[in-house]
């Protein structure tokens, strides 16, 4: 949107492959059309020469600073947690801190731990869902374990259930509802009922906590005073959601550069007790 505005751009990239999580994620079964919300952009950016591209260029203060630049926007991005803060662990488990627990990023980069598997969904969209099938074509035996009523409970809004739950039957992945994963001991997950607390050990030898997101937002916290004429964080690294909210707050962006606030003025009226 920038470019097509006429304003010159540099778009550096930590990975040599553009595109964030979508490239990730496009990997994961059933998900490779994501592709084409990549594809699309990267071929209309490549038709415009006011926009420069630099692939495999992390960048720190220091970096972002010996451009020279005055505005700067942040993409980020967010990482899966391993601590398990989430809707229904709050204050996260301490025993997730344990070398059988890999974050779903792990898994997307390839890393792979000893089975059995246990996948706690406590996101409650596809992730857990689409991982569960990526280890069980694998061979591994699986375990979902859900701490709503099913796996994946927003696909019930998304029209994607009875596909995602017919893949996880037919692929021989174990659910288990209304449940989570209170902590990992030596004999293996200890699953507890959300409504009567009750507990029982599962079999684990590899654990992925599907909990929640936190904003990648270092670089932005330590540009908050370098006198830039712009610092703003989209997508992402400022609050995790699905890829369409991602392409919608960096558009937004980007038509908004440059323009000043024009918020209408309102009284506010404070009543006295």
């Amino acid at each position: 949107t920038l470019g097509r505005r006429g304003v010159p751009v540099m778009l550096a990239d930590a990975e040599n492959a553009m595109g964030g999580r979508v490239t990730l994620e496009s990997r994961l079964p059933g998900l490779a059309e994501w592709a084409r919300v990549r594809d699309w952009r990267t071929h209309q950016i490549s038709k415009l020469p006011n926009i420069e591209l630099f692939p495999g260029s992390p960048m720190n203060r220091e970096d972002c600073l010996a451009t020279g630049v005055r505005h700067i926007v942040l993409a980020t991005g967010s990482k899966w947690r391993r601590d398990g803060r989430g809707l229904s662990t709050p204050g996260g488990v301490a025993s997730y801190d344990d070398p059988r627990t890999l974050t779903p990023d792990e898994l997307m980069r390839g890393a792979r731990g000893s089975g059995p598997y246990v996948i706690f969904d406590d996101d409650g969209y596809y992730m857990a869902s689409v991982l569960a099938e990526l280890l069980a074509r694998e061979g591994a035996k699986v375990t979902v374990v859900a701490a709503a009523g099913r796996v994946g409970e927003w696909m019930d809004k998304t029209v994607e259930k009875l596909r995602s739950h017919a893949s996880l039957i037919e692929l021989g992945v174990e659910i288990i509802t209304n449940s989570t994963v209170s902590g990992l001991v030596t004999e293996g997950a200890e699953v507890a009922c959300v409504f009567t607390g009750a507990k029982r050990i599962i079999a684990c030898g590899s654990f992925v906590p599907v909990t929640s997101r936190q904003p990648e937002d270092e670089l932005w916290q330590t540009l908050q005073d370098a006198g830039l004429s712009t610092l703003v964080r989209i997508g992402d690294c400022k609050a995790p959601g699905i890829i369409a909210q991602a392409v919608l707050d960096g558009h937004r962006a980007a038509r908004n550069f440059g323009e000043t606030s024009e918020l209408l003025r309102r009284e506010r009226v404070v009543l006295g007790t």
